[in-house]
């Protein structure tokens, strides 16, 4: 068990960190973090972790109404401590990479496959773990119980919404598509490919 801990908070911190790489590249963050992202634009006072927070704790609200008696409390419990170390360390990334701003067209391109490659490695081995499961899928695998639909169609379809989702917020309220942009497809692109290789070789 301790090493599969350490490898599960290796993949969160990995995952983090893929996150604050992507959104520094200014072409768009990923579909987890697009609106946390959008939100943080939209309220500059409040940190992209902070939001990153809110957003997932919603998520574990959602996961509670979708399943009711069916979710033991120490799983929202873990779910929402987890959420917390995982906006964290959004923040701490962040700060990490304070004033290294890729310029040109290319090097943010780059930005976001590193990111990308990065959050793929970081799922990978928190699913190796199995430990937990961050609140985002945990959603997404409360829907699939519920609706008895594919999980991997339905993460498919709830990144999709999400994207959405903050591409409305940044047009109406700033005018501006800073939180989704041809970044957030190429990363939405490149993850899983990453996760499926990765699983291959593990095999």
């Amino acid at each position: 068990m301790p090493s599969r801990l350490l490898m599960f908070f290796a993949g969160l911190g990995c995952i983090a960190f893929g996150v604050a790489v992507t959104t520094k590249s200014l072409l768009g963050t990923t579909p987890i973090a697009a609106i946390p992202y959008s939100m943080s634009l939209i309220f500059p006072s409040i940190s992209f972790g902070a939001c990153v927070i809110g957003f997932n704790l919603a998520l574990i609200a959602a996961e509670w109404a979708l399943l009711r008696s069916r979710i033991r409390f120490w799983a929202i419990f873990l779910q929402a401590f987890l959420a917390c170390i995982f906006g964290s360390c959004v923040d701490l990334s962040m700060l990490a990479l304070t004033g290294l701003d890729p310029v040109s067209y290319a090097a943010r391109a780059l930005w976001v496959a590193v990111g990308s490659v990065l959050i793929g490695v970081g799922a990978f081995l928190t699913i190796r773990a199995n430990v937990a499961v961050l609140p985002y899928d945990a959603f997404v695998l409360a829907l699939a119980a519920v609706s008895a639909k594919d999980f991997g169609r339905l993460r498919m379809i709830c990144d999709v919404v999400v994207s959405l989702g903050a591409l409305l917020l940044c047009w109406l309220v700033l005018n501006d598509l800073a939180g989704v942009r041809e970044g957030t497809i190429l990363a939405s692109l490149l993850t899983s490919p990453v996760i499926r290789l990765l699983m291959r070789f593990a095999r």
